[in-house]
């Protein structure tokens, strides 16, 4: 049915632009960061996380200090696991009952994300003249910012005498970079895709090591999947090779 007015949230910000989304608390559940490039007469708006759940997001977002903010960008930027909100502020001007003119030097911030969330008595500052905007794309894969992109395999007819017996591939992985696998099968090509994926211990883990063997797999149809994976965003791996060996029943 497509999208209609009808169907929709409405969330109150302050001139947002140049947002991000991410599982900000890793609760499974994808936040809304907004920046605040202005309201009013005041430049001097917070920015504002709307925290997602099952059930929508929440009503009070969490605020953070902001000036004009016109761009952000959610990282890990201390590899401590938790996702970091760099704010990109724009200009300050006075307060909201004495205006004064804008000033585009001002400082710009870097929230450090940690178990106890975010707040201005754990941020790094820094003073910029004016930017405006800051990243194309957020983060992670468009599903749901994990760092990580799959590649599903094109499907393999398996000989009627043979099982699937190991999983080798080729791959640079560097600077924390890395690629995983799983398999599925089944008895039907076109029921295939309903199969559920499967790793050496099930459908919650995968083949982390060239030349794995395969568990118990007899059927006549084969795929594989493979998840690279990046550690912050940037680096990524290189699979050159991917193959899967066979035994005689």
């Amino acid at each position: 049915q497509g999208y209609s007015k009808d169907n929709r949230i409405e969330l109150p910000t302050y001139v947002p632009y140049q947002n991000s989304i991410a599982d900000l608390n890793k609760d499974g559940w994808l936040d809304i960061f907004f920046t605040s490039y202005g309201g009013e007469v005041s430049g001097n708006r917070p920015s504002l996380i709307y925290w997602g759940s099952k059930n929508g997001f929440k009503d009070k977002p969490t605020e953070l200090e902001s000036y004009g903010s016109s761009g952000s960008e959610t990282l890990d930027y201390d590899g401590d696991g938790w996702l970091d909100i760099f704010i990109a502020d724009h200009r300050k001007s006075g307060s909201y009952m004495k205006p004064e003119p804008h000033r585009h030097i001002c400082k710009s911030f870097l929230y450090w994300g940690s178990e106890n969330g975010y707040s201005k008595h754990n941020r790094w500052e820094i003073t910029a003249e004016g930017p405006s905007g800051l990243n194309i794309r957020d983060l992670g894969n468009s599903y749901n910012r994990g760092l990580y992109e799959e590649y599903i395999s094109s499907i393999h007819k398996i000989a009627e005498d043979e099982i699937p017996s190991t999983i080798s591939w080729k791959a640079e992985k560097l600077f924390g970079t890395d690629v995983h696998f799983q398999v599925r099968v089944s008895e039907e090509i076109d029921k295939i895709k309903d199969a559920e994926w499967q790793g050496p211990d099930g459908s919650n883990s995968w083949y982390k090591k060239s030349g794995s063997k395969l568990k118990a797999l007899r059927s006549k149809f084969i795929q594989y999947k493979a998840r690279l994976i990046t550690p912050n965003g940037a680096a990524t791996p290189y699979l050159t090779e991917v193959a899967i060996s066979f035994s005689t029943m």
